[in-house]
């Protein structure tokens, strides 16, 4: 493919999958979002509900048109019978993250008063109310009584503490919400998500999804990371400690519902560990491009090193954070723009290796391209926060840790199954040299014996020559049929035509006389066949080593009978033992009885037989075990017999 050609391919996809994941945000923005559900919100700081609004609708989430009063702790005493004479302005939760409105020259940090009338039927019934984490203390007034406190808000005794609380109470008419919330703590300031309003029922039903959701999450990446750690230990490899860490980081950035909901906790060092999840999950995803396939990525060292100094700029911020507004609007830039750098140079990444012709990169570039929208997507949907499910970001970051994941994976099956591979071709390569060994051994001390018969041959021809010359023909009989005798049991028995087969025969057999099993051969195949000999050697060798194996564990009635033809251009085997203990099979698979996992020796059979379409038939009997291989070979280089 000509390299415009690829360019376009390159293009095409990110085209496609910004289009097919935009689509998606859309959906989630309208169907999966507290600032787009239906259901009336408040007007001019009152919400009014009749029975029928509350029989259509059983949640409201309170997003819209609240009282705000800032510097100020009001109570409801300060509205019996009149208006406060203070500044107060309507605002809708999440339009702003702290006191200061945006405005340079304002504090992030102070008091402030948020109020909320419900108008609710004359009949009393049980409502709760939901609210999330608010910063950094807060106390809570319904209908003119103190119902709730988190922390102090009491400037002279501030105590920040943040956590997720439901209240239930009984009201109708008109009720009062009525939050005093202070901050000194924090860069966000006060009331920044959506409260819940509802039937007690369809409130705890919704947050009991929402935190199944989250602890499913948080499960599968806890689990994903534990099991890379496991990996590690085994494979010695240090991509899958980074994969490991890049995951607790994604447990830990997305485990805040869990957190927030069962434990009331100090600002830090959470928050501060969630900034560094985050942007941690950045570094380690940019670490782990160095071990995915394709070119090693350029500006490598520069990122690292940006990421690893933002890193450190997160901690002191969290550790020191600052009054000035104009300050938390450069830290809010500046991490935006390294969001921006980071999924710009992944997606470059991952462009180019598949420019370069990686096969595994279309996955990495496809969910690269999501995380990099993923990331972009709060500037183009800034009002969004989940009912249910996840921010934006966190489904990018789920997408692509999934796909690193996927693709490590596939990286570590592909080399433990090398590994697995290579050792068993490591001990069948030891076992052919065995085999060789012990016929070399045997083939030398034939040789010897044969020099020796040679030389000490004239003896026995001038012992045979005297007794003719002097006529006693029956002495020269009678030597030369004890010399007959003698010979006749030092022949070798040749058990197959074709030298592999048999040396592999002849080696099982001497170690099978060794134990006493009863070893019979009827081999009828030519010298040569159309098999490689590695793969007779793989056939044979692992068969016999099996029956072998089986017979040594057997008590009595030991045996192992070989038979073999080629006929027709097929080669039939079949080997039977004796075996009263079945082997265990899982999934298809014969278990080995040396190590509790599947046996390699029958797989291997399984993968010479397949080669050449063949068939393998493994049967037990009571007392037996019996294998039938039909291989249909090609008849160059064999007669059939």
């Amino acid at each position: 493919m000509s390299n415009s050609g690829k360019l376009l391919k390159i293009a095409s996809l990110i085209m496609i999958t910004l289009a097919c994941f935009f689509v998606c945000l859309h959906f989630l923005y309208w169907y999966d979002n507290k600032y787009t559900a239906k259901g009336l919100q408040p007007v001019s700081g009152m919400l009014c509900l009749s029975e029928e609004d509350l029989a259509g609708r059983q949640l409201y989430f309170l997003t819209r048109q609240w009282q705000f009063y800032p510097d100020v702790l009001l109570t409801p005493e300060d509205f019996k019978g009149k208006t406060p004479d203070i500044y107060m302005r309507y605002i809708t939760i999440g339009e702003y993250n702290n006191f200061s409105m945006d405005n340079p020259a304002r504090s992030t940090r102070g008091s402030a008063t948020y109020r909320l009338l419900l108008s609710l039927p004359g009949t009393p019934r049980s409502y709760t109310l939901a609210l999330p984490e608010i910063f950094s203390s807060y106390s809570l007034y319904i209908g003119g009584e103190k119902i709730l406190q988190l922390g102090d808000p009491d400037p002279d005794n501030y105590l920040a503490r943040i956590g997720n609380r439901t209240v239930s109470f009984t009201a109708s008419g008109v009720t009062e919400l009525l939050l005093q919330v202070t901050n000194y703590s924090h860069f966000y300031s006060g009331l920044t998500y959506p409260p819940l309003l509802g039937e007690p029922y369809a409130v705890s039903r919704l947050l009991n999804i929402r935190l199944l959701i989250a602890l499913s999450a948080l499960i599968c990446t806890v689990l994903c990371g534990l099991l890379s750690l496991y990996f590690s230990l085994m494979a010695k490899q240090s991509i899958t400690i980074i994969f490991a860490l890049l995951c607790l980081c994604l447990a830990g950035y997305t485990s805040y519902p869990l957190l927030y909901t069962y434990f009331t906790i100090s600002l830090q060092p959470w928050y501060m560990l969630e900034l560094l999840c985050i942007y941690g999950m950045y570094l380690l995803i940019i670490i782990l491009q160095r071990y995915l396939p394709g070119k090693k990525p350029r500006l490598y060292s520069a990122m690292l090193l940006l990421l690893s100094l933002f890193c450190a700029a997160v901690i002191l911020y969290c550790l020191f954070p600052p009054h000035q507004e104009i300050l938390h609007i450069i830290f809010s830039r500046v991490s935006f723009a390294v969001k921006i750098l980071t999924a710009l140079y992944l997606l470059w990444h991952a462009a180019s290796t598949v420019y370069y012709g990686e096969t595994d990169s279309w996955l990495l570039l496809t969910c690269t391209t999501i995380f990099a929208a993923s990331l972009l997507s709060d500037l183009l949907m800034p009002y969004y926060e989940p009912i249910l499910g996840k921010w934006f970001p966190e489904y990018g970051g789920l997408i692509l840790v999934g796909a690193i994941g996927y693709t490590l994976w596939k990286d570590f099956t592909l080399s433990y199954q090398f590994r697995l591979t290579f050792a068993e071709e490591k001990r069948q390569l030891t076992k052919q040299v065995a085999i060789q060994k012990a016929h070399y051994l045997e083939l030398t001390e034939k040789i010897e014996e044969s020099a020796k018969q040679r030389h000490d041959q004239r003896h026995h021809l001038r012992t045979l020559y005297s007794f003719l010359s002097a006529g006693e023909t029956r002495k020269a009989m009678d030597y030369l049929e004890t010399y007959i005798l003698t010979t006749m049991g030092q022949e070798r028995a040749i058990l197959c035509s074709n030298l592999v087969i048999d040396a592999i025969l002849q080696y099982y057999k001497n170690l099978c006389d060794r134990q006493g099993i009863a070893f019979e051969t009827k081999m009828e195949l030519p010298p040569d066949l159309p098999v490689s000999d590695t793969e007779l050697s793989i056939l044979f060798g692992n068969l016999l080593e099996n029956a072998w194996e089986a017979c040594c564990r057997e008590k009595t009635n030991q045996y192992i009978t070989v038979r073999g033809k080629y006929k027709k251009g097929k080669l039939y085997v079949q080997l039977e033992n004796s075996c009263t203990s079945p082997p265990l099979i899982k999934k298809g698979k014969f278990i080995s009885s040396k190590n509790g996992k599947y046996g390699l020796g029958t797989q291997s059979v399984r993968n010479v037989v397949s080669q050449y379409d063949g068939l393998v038939e493994f049967d037990q009997t009571d007392q037996s075990f019996r294998v039938s291989v039909i291989l249909p070979l090609p008849a160059e280089n064999a007669q059939s017999t």
